[in-house]
């Protein structure tokens, strides 16, 4: 699955989706290289910026995902899953699916709430 996406990805036009797509691909596949290349690319954009929290929490940098976390709800204070998000990172929770969505139905707040699409 992941080859194919990556080969999937190859074919299309170069945009920021693509770099984060590639980006968390060079991680999945372990190419160090890779992951840094496509880290110089990213941007000081909401998704750009989710997406290197997400690896650095991947890769167990857990200070730093949260950091970046919490830099990005001061500017957005709307995302209110991703507030929740960073209570249970926050105090060493482990978040599954189902976790995740038992967490957004207390707050009442639907998957389409969580980020702008891109």
């Amino acid at each position: 699955m992941y080859k194919e996406a990556e080969e999937a990805s190859t074919k299309g036009p170069d945009s920021k989706l693509k770099n984060r797509l590639m980006f968390h691909l060079s991680h999945k596949f372990n190419d160090e290289k890779k992951l840094m290349s496509f880290h110089k690319n990213l941007q000081d954009i909401v998704e750009d910026q989710l997406s290197l929290a997400s690896i650095h929490y991947l890769r167990s940098h857990y200070q730093e995902a949260i950091d970046i976390y919490k830099r990005v709800l001061l500017e957005n204070r709307e995302f209110l899953a991703l507030n929740v998000y960073v209570a249970c990172v926050t105090t060493n929770s482990i978040i599954t699916t189902s976790h995740r969505k038992f967490l957004l139905c207390i707050y009442n707040i639907s998957p389409i709430q969580q980020l702008p699409s891109t």
